[in-house]
């Protein structure tokens, strides 16, 4: 009975672990939704703590080349709600920095959907104003990224560290 106890609780940890998002997604973040689109790489990191998520998101430009930096780098939070749903919505918080002289007008709210099937995958429609979570509106355009890795950058360390202690205390 105790083996079995054990079995179970080390497979619900792994399947709680595996819905974490905390890691370096990377994908294409999309203007526009009918006519002319333009694509753009973007990569956003994401640390998750108690169901909060606070993360950097990168947008490079239009044409970007291996090497590019990105042009606008912003701070975003959100929620996962309640039971970890996988439709959720995040925010735009500041501009950590930016190489466009005056930049562009800003999004305003993600409302994403989290997918394992092939790999752990983000996806949904971004806007200008903020919509409830279950809008029918287009959006300003739409996004979709997967996890490359477990890490984040610098920026997020002190959300990261926090994160390690929590879970050494529990």
């Amino acid at each position: 009975m105790k083996k079995c106890l054990v079995i179970f609780l080390l497979a619900f940890s792994i399947v709680c672990n595996a819905q974490d998002l905390t890691g370096t997604w990377e994908g294409q973040f999309i203007r526009g939704t009918i006519g002319m689109q333009q694509t753009s790489k973007m990569q956003l990191e994401l640390v998750e703590i108690e169901g909060k998520l606070y993360g950097i998101f990168r947008l490079f430009p239009v044409d970007t080349k291996k090497n590019d930096e990105p042009n606008v780098v912003y701070t975003v939070e959100g929620d996962r709600g309640k039971k970890g749903e996988v439709k959720f919505a995040m925010y735009k918080g500041r501009i950590v920095e930016s190489t466009v002289p005056e930049t562009p007008k800003d999004f305003y709210q993600f409302t994403i959907s989290y997918k394992n099937e092939n790999g752990e995958h983000l996806s949904g429609k971004w806007f200008y104003e903020l919509e409830p979570l279950n809008s029918r509106e287009r959006g300003a355009g739409s996004f979709k990224v997967a996890k490359i890795n477990e890490g984040v950058s610098d920026l997020l360390k002190g959300k990261r560290k926090e994160k390690e202690i929590l879970q050494k205390i529990e």
